[in-house]
């Protein structure tokens, strides 16, 4: 390009795999300009690129596609890529180009980098460990933090998923935090209260939000009934004729386990002052994904974003029963993979303790583990782990 050429706007170059978040990310960053990007693709990535285009367009980056021989004869990888660049420098000359290398086969990579250095394109990769940018020509361009401008359904949207619903992706309550953070307190002390009141909310699953009646041990039960004040004092619920009327049906999801899913959900949105990196965060998040001809739904209790990785968090209050840890681990294991790509992260909240052999097996798989004697100092563990990721 000569030297006295204007340029107006600037084109990203980029190659795509199964984790395409190191792709996003670059072109949202408002330090890093973009005006336009070109999906250098195989055949079989198509439908990649429409899912990348409905989170770029809305933002002003026009979305172009180039499509790749679906070859490993680098003869073949280097006249595309030179076709490529060389049409797009001869139709617009006031267009810079910038290739970003982080994604794609090895040696499509490899041969767009070559390409590019015949043109003396900008060239960087993003290293998503560290969520950072390095330039690797010219070198003496400065790396940098990429901005956290991602938000949930950005990332899921990439990654081949939906968000289909979200319960809750505003504040939550100081009574609500309150009252979580007071419960959460004494884990001992509530454990037995709180099983019977989880009980109590399941069986005011019908009309008119009424429990069971309450027998006389559970009337002379001091932690149920401190409960019970509690409730009552934030207008979730009333007792009538020894039974538990709920104001609704949050009011009883919430005395049915869902005070700590709502509790972990409102501590993080608490720590956006000192986690810097902390972009977004959801309640009860409703995906879905297309697995061959079948959709299947995942309901994630908290999903926060955080350093461009997604955290999935799963709440649970009752008592594990034998195999049912596992099952858990299990799963979040499968669904950090599945929606959060090769950097997704996952932790289990319970209000009752896991067996130790399930305790080892999710640390095996990086699964952190916050039980009810870390529940007192929740926001200390939350802060930590989004701080490392």
């Amino acid at each position: 390009m000569n030297n006295n050429t204007i340029i107006k706007s600037i084109t990203h170059i980029c190659l795509l795999d199964e984790n395409p978040i190191s792709v996003l990310t670059p072109l949202l960053d408002p330090d890093i300009q973009s005006d336009r990007v070109i999906f250098a693709i195989k055949p079989n990535q198509e439908e990649a690129v429409l899912r990348l285009e409905k989170v770029v367009k809305p933002r002003g980056i026009a979305v172009s596609s180039w499509i790749l021989p679906d070859s490993t004869n680098t003869d073949d990888l280097l006249l595309s890529f030179h076709k490529l660049i060389s049409t797009e420098l001869e139709v617009n000359s006031c267009e810079q180009l910038v290739l970003n290398t982080s994604c794609g086969s090895r040696h499509y990579v490899l041969a767009a980098f070559e390409v590019a250095k015949d043109y003396e394109l900008h060239c960087f990769v993003v290293e998503p460990e560290f969520d950072e940018l390095y330039w690797l020509y010219p070198e003496e361009r400065e790396n940098s933090a990429l901005a956290e401008k991602l938000k949930i359904s950005d990332y899921l949207t990439a990654l081949d998923s939906e968000v289909k619903e979200v319960a809750n992706n505003g504040v939550v309550s100081l009574d609500v935090r309150t009252l979580g953070a007071k419960w959460c307190s004494e884990p001992d002390y509530y454990s037995s209260a709180l099983g019977i009141l989880n009980y109590l909310a399941f069986t005011a699953d019908n009309n008119s939000l009424t429990s069971a009646k309450l027998t006389n041990q559970q009337l002379e039960n001091a932690a149920l009934n401190e409960l019970i004040d509690d409730l009552m004092t934030i207008g979730y619920a009333q007792c009538e004729n020894d039974k538990l009327v709920f104001k609704n049906d949050n009011a009883r999801f919430f005395a049915n386990g869902g005070w700590l899913e709502e509790y972990v959900y409102g501590t993080i949105l608490s720590l956006k002052k000192d986690v810097s990196t902390l972009q977004d965060v959801a309640q009860g998040v409703e995906v879905v994904r297309d697995v061959g001809k079948h959709a299947v739904n995942n309901e994630l209790d908290v999903a926060a974003l955080a350093n461009n990785k997604l955290h999935i968090i799963e709440c649970k209050t009752k008592k594990f029963e034998k195999g049912e840890g596992n099952n858990v681990i299990y799963k979040l294991d499968s669904l950090a993979d599945l929606l959060g790509g090769l950097h997704g992260r996952a932790m289990l909240v319970s209000f009752k303790e896991i067996r130790v052999a399930e305790q080892y097996r999710a640390q095996e798989l990086d699964i952190k583990f916050i039980g009810p004697h870390e529940l007192p100092n929740l926001s200390a563990h939350l802060t930590h782990w989004l701080k490392t990721a």
